[in-house]
């Protein structure tokens, strides 16, 4: 090998660690703003939390869906929409800090574990500070849900990674 073979090689190299340093920076900033979002929306009283679901509620019964929303199950729609904003909030935060532990190049099995150590730490934390948000208090239900949410994320992640991988390779073929 030449010495400028040898140096774009080098370069090549270089270049790569710094494009992989700005998507560590990019998805760590989008998995702090997750954090942050659902932070706010703990830290909101139980009074504001009830407010908010009363909207979805009127939005989804202005939309008229009568083969979806029948009136039996308008009652329980502020409760469904606060678990299905669990699930999705923390669907977003599995799929954040899965993408942001593979910029690592982990084996699937860590990135995948550590990923659920992260979404799984901050479902606690979370549920702890609503335990001191008047007229809220964390339960293990609302992990379970949040478990639900960020397994979800994780699993799209892996998933979509392992249909890229199956794709490239028949590519390269």
């Amino acid at each position: 090998m030449t010495d400028k073979e040898m140096n774009e090689i080098e370069e090549t190299g270089s270049e790569m660690e710094r494009r992989m340093k700005k998507r560590r920076f990019c998805w760590f900033v989008l998995l702090l703003l997750i954090m942050l979002l659902i932070f706010s929306f703990s830290a909101q009283s139980g009074e504001a939390s009830s407010e908010m679901s009363s909207r979805a509620e009127k939005l989804l019964a202005l939309l008229k869906i009568d083969w979806l929303i029948t009136p039996d199950t308008v009652r329980g729609i502020g409760v469904s929409v606060r678990k299905w904003a669990h699930i999705y909030v923390y669907m977003a935060l599995g799929i954040t800090a899965c993408m942001w532990i593979g910029t690592w190049f982990f084996s699937v099995w860590k990135r995948m574990g550590l990923a659920a150590l992260l979404c799984c730490i901050y479902s606690a934390s979370d549920e702890f500070h609503q335990s001191f948000v008047p007229g809220r208090c964390g339960t293990v239900r609302d992990m379970l849900y949040d478990g639900v949410g960020w397994a979800a994320g994780i699993m799209l992640v892996i998933a979509a990674g392992m249909i890229r991988s199956y794709f490239w390779k028949i590519r390269r073929k």
